[in-house]
């Protein structure tokens, strides 16, 4: 049973551990790894929509494309959870599974992204600053009402030297690493039920 905290000064002392603090955060059973999966998820969502819309960022096509693992991390946690309320423990734990290569594959695409930013390899050619510097006026002019696509090689901006795509990158590999450690903290064979 736990003791109320009388005073915060407490919290250091060795009976108070931050898993009987935070148990959903550091030892998570496979319900709670995919509500926090998730929730973060919708988190993320929400955070890339705020920079479009309340911010007037407009996103790239690379932009567009790793907001397809926050979605199914929504729909793939949702169903994890509900098969785990339900005693599907094996389903359960299948999805998390599939969650964690879901974001995997979230960060090789937001890998991609930051390398084309950083010009380490080129991004796809329908969405690169691919215009031409003409000394005929109607071409140049022609070549920018065509070139109405935001260029993926250039970040919206930057925070603490991060664009959204590099902070992507570490934002879907700590989802990933989440879900792999719930995942191995719930295998049959270490007594974990998952539920």
């Amino acid at each position: 049973m736990r003791q109320e905290l009388s005073h915060p000064s407490r919290i250091l002392t060795s009976q108070y551990r931050s898993r009987d603090m935070i148990p959903y955060l550091t030892t998570p059973n496979l319900k709670q790894t995919a509500l926090v999966i998730a929730l973060a998820s919708l988190a993320s969502l929400l955070s890339a929509w705020f920079i479009q819309y309340a911010l007037g960022y407009a996103p790239c096509q690379l932009c567009y494309a790793q907001r397809w693992p926050y979605y199914l991390g929504m729909a793939l946690g949702g169903a994890a959870w509900l098969s785990a309320r339900s005693g599907a423990i094996p389903l359960c734990r299948m999805l998390v599974g599939a969650l964690a290569m879901v974001m995997l594959i979230g960060a090789g695409l937001a890998v991609y992204h930051s390398g084309v930013e950083w010009k380490f390899w080129p991004g796809p050619s329908s969405c690169t600053t691919g215009i031409t510097v003409s000394t005929d006026i109607t071409d140049m002019m022609a070549q920018v009402n065509k070139a109405r696509v935001v260029p993926c090689d250039q970040p919206p901006f930057r925070l603490l030297g991060l664009s959204p795509a590099n902070a992507n990158v570490l934002i879907s590999l700590a989802f990933a690493a989440y879900c792999l450690y719930g995942f191995a903290l719930n295998r049959p064979g270490r007594g974990g039920t998952g539920a």
